[in-house]
């Protein structure tokens, strides 16, 4: 029997924003689009939704359900 490819996660972020007028305004969205991968050997793979590439990279992550992965520093922060 086939099996059936997991789904992917969505989550959910507050954005915090001003109108026109200067009002601060709260709005819940949603962060979906994540992509099951490895990010680090020889951590399993995980939910991953990359931004579009700016000043700054963004990647949110999302571990699976009984995810296995070790801790290691981040090279890339300074």
């Amino acid at each position: 029997m086939p099996r059936t490819p997991p789904t992917p996660p969505v989550t959910h972020y507050w954005h915090n924003w001003t109108d026109g007028r200067g009002l601060s305004h709260l709005t819940r969205c949603a962060l979906s689009n994540f992509e099951l991968q490895g990010l680090s050997q020889p951590a399993a793979p995980e939910w991953a939704n990359r931004q579009a590439a700016g000043t700054a990279s963004i990647i949110t992550v999302v571990q699976p359900s009984a995810w296995k992965g070790v801790w290691h520093q981040e090279s890339k922060v300074y």
